[in-house]
């Protein structure tokens, strides 16, 4: 039976489908190929037939959020990036001042002075400015899901 619900219902929903999807794979991965007179806890060939269906119930709520957020796609794809990028700046490394390198149990090492162009304030801060603005966006995103309606099929 199909309903209309909220986008932010659909991503509910969407995440159960894919959940049981996964239970699903598990199972046949592991029970279709067993040993001689070892018992299987299920039909694997008619959970090969459930796994389709609900393959396919997948695609199709996917495929109702994904057209019910065209209008959005721009902040979708922007936040994906934000956090890519908040990822990507916390790894820059931004060692300053006098490091020794290869040291061991018998050797000090030798000396070297690290000189960062991006120090780690101007990182932290970045990190800071990053984040706030992928909060912004998902809570632009989130209002959006709440008051735009799509139709899927539930069970």
């Amino acid at each position: 039976m199909k309903k209309k619900v909220s986008i932010a219902r659909a991503l509910k929903e969407k995440n159960r489908v894919a959940g049981q999807l996964v239970a699903i794979r598990k199972i046949i991965s592991n029970e279709n190929s067993l040993g001689q007179n070892t018992s299987r806890s299920a039909d694997i060939g008619a959970m090969y037939e459930e796994e389709k269906k609900v393959d396919s119930k997948l695609v199709s709520i996917k495929t109702a959020i994904a057209i019910a957020n065209v209008k959005i796609v721009n902040k979708i794809i922007e936040l994906d990036e934000i956090k890519s990028r908040i990822a990507w700046v916390c790894k820059i490394n931004a060692d300053e001042g006098i490091k020794y390198e290869n040291a061991t149990y018998h050797s000090s090492g030798y000396e070297v002075k690290y000189d960062a162009v991006l120090s780690k304030a101007f990182l932290r801060e970045e990190e800071e400015l990053l984040k706030k603005r992928a909060d912004e966006l998902q809570d632009e995103i989130d209002e959006y899901n709440a008051i735009t309606y799509v139709e899927i099929e539930f069970d």
